[in-house]
């Protein structure tokens, strides 16, 4: 099992529940170190978009989710989850579904939408392991940009993975997590603390 995200991901709260329901072999070093050279799976700060910016390591060239899933296949992954889009949710261009699939390199200016970015993560990720389950993941409900801003990105992460017959699960959503309770459950109005993680998981668990 991979998990392959952003910072929500390279915390690793939400895993282990998971791991425990599949009895899956889950290793902490690939998701936020890498293994034998190759990429981690998880980078604090990274985008779908791979829109290059130094100023942020998770927007570095070659720290992008799109750029990164290149790497799944040298794990051998089994099962695949996918959690991304939580900070490409800015109003900078999240598309439509009839964007055209993205298929070139890391930009410093005019990327893809998220449409776009995220259908060609899509791609390289189901043509890159054709046995895998590959289940993809919205961004959780968080405080740090408007329910508005964010809901076109979780529409676009379910419509992509429909598109691609992947199966999906709206966090943002069905998790339990929301304006009344946020504080119970993630640290600082963005990622889950312990008990966040746990919902989070047990949520997943129970889906697959």
């Amino acid at each position: 099992m991979i998990t392959i995200g952003d910072s929500i991901t390279f915390q690793m709260k939400w895993t282990n529940p998971i791991v425990v329901s599949l009895e899956a072999y889950y290793s902490a070093t690939i998701t936020t170190a890498g293994l034998n050279g190759h990429k981690p799976m998880a980078v604090g700060s990274s985008r779908i978009i791979p829109l290059i910016n130094n100023d942020f390591v998770g927007q570095q060239l070659g720290n992008s989710i799109y750029e990164r899933v290149d790497d799944a296949h040298f794990y051998s992954p089994e099962i695949i989850f996918l959690m991304g889009g939580t900070n490409d949710a800015y109003p900078t261009g999240c598309g439509t579904i009839a964007d055209e699939v993205y298929t070139g390199d890391a930009v410093t200016e005019n990327p893809p939408s998220f449409y776009s970015a995220y259908k060609g993560t899509l791609k390289k990720l189901t043509e890159q392991n054709p046995d895998a389950r590959i289940v993809c993941l919205t961004p959780l409900y968080s405080i740090d940009v408007s329910v508005a801003q964010k809901e076109p990105y979780i529409t676009a992460v379910m419509e992509c993975a429909a598109l691609y017959g992947l199966e999906a699960l709206d966090l943002f959503h069905d998790v339990g997590i929301d304006a009344t309770n946020y504080a119970t459950y993630l640290a600082d109005g963005v990622h889950p603390n312990d008990a966040g993680g746990l919902l989070i998981g047990n949520y997943i668990a129970s889906q697959l």
